[in-house]
């Protein structure tokens, strides 16, 4: 009955929105190296935080298991997603009463396998909640998102989802379990790579790509290993970039989505408009135009 208790308030926190302000300040880091993952819980406040703390690791995907499951606050009140048959998602969770004095931390780490390795969009999350004893209110909530690197032969790629006609972008993709593997790119305008595809040689986990269209156009890209562990490897699962000819037009003006990171000059369009009264002609009119950005010219 506890850990269904437990999980409920978890679950309840997960799809609720959080409170601008909680009485305890806290902050959660998360990093994933080779299917190990390790999250970091700190009091960053300027007080002590004391109640019943529910921390660990939660995933979308049914197959996620989780092994090696440790914390450093020594909480042996622990439990996975096996332990409720029918549970559509992954988990593996600590529950301990205890607190965390003001600048002071605890860790959690995992083994995870299981994770598509292939998919961009896996949800997969290091959380810490507290909640009240007394009064099960929430004290606080955080969580860090990751996405665990499997070691397999097959990469996973990634690239962002919009871009303007002109701006450079880059694909990226996890390396393979074979350090001295080289990869190749492939670039299509279908899902399928049944037309206009073109392949690119890389040695490195990234590629960059430029394209000024005329016309909005989707590219997608799949990546595979040259050669790991003695074989070809397999195609990454497909991502696909939108690239738009001119930014978007909305009721604020024109919006322009470029990478993050872009250093490329962007263009964007304005439109005035501009009242006239009685005989006086728009060619008489004058305005100057100014910025409060400095990254704006």
């Amino acid at each position: 009955m506890f850990r269904t208790l437990a999980l409920a308030s978890l679950l309840t926190a997960l799809s609720v929105p959080l409170l601008a302000q909680t009485p305890c300040d806290l902050e959660i880091t998360l990093s994933c190296a080779t299917g190990t993952c390790k999250s970091v819980t700190k009091n960053i406040g300027a007080n002590a935080c004391a109640g019943e703390y529910i921390f660990g690791f939660y995933s979308e995907s049914p197959a996620a298991k989780f092994t090696n499951f440790s914390n450093s606050l020594g909480a042996t009140e622990c439990f996975d997603s096996s332990t409720f048959p029918g549970e559509q998602n992954s988990f593996a969770l600590c529950v301990a009463t205890t607190t965390l004095a003001a600048g002071a931390s605890f860790s959690t780490s995992t083994q995870v396998t299981g994770l598509p390795p292939a998919s961009a969009n896996n949800f997969f999350v290091a959380l810490t909640l507290v909640i009240d004893p007394v009064t099960e209110d929430e004290l606080a909530f955080v969580y860090a998102f990751d996405t665990p690197d499997q070691v397999t032969c097959t990469p996973r790629a990634n690239v962002p989802s919009l871009t303007l006609s002109g701006v450079p972008y880059s694909v990226s993709w996890t390396p393979v379990s074979d350090s001295t593997a080289t990869y190749l790119v492939d670039e299509s305008t279908t899902p399928d790579f049944s037309a206009n595809v073109s392949t690119k040689p890389a040695s490195g986990t990234s590629l960059q790509f430029l394209h000024t269209v005329g016309t909005t156009t989707t590219y997608y890209y799949r990546v595979r290993a040259v050669s790991c562990n003695g074989s070809p490897g397999a195609n990454s699962a497909p991502v696909s970039i939108v690239v738009q000819s001119a930014p978007p037009q909305t009721s604020r003006g024109a919006d322009a989505p470029v990478p993050l990171g872009t250093t490329t000059p962007v263009n964007i369009p304005l439109t005035l408009t501009i009242k006239s009264s009685g005989k006086r002609a728009l060619a008489d009119t004058t305005f100057a135009a100014t910025t409060d950005k400095p990254y704006l010219t």
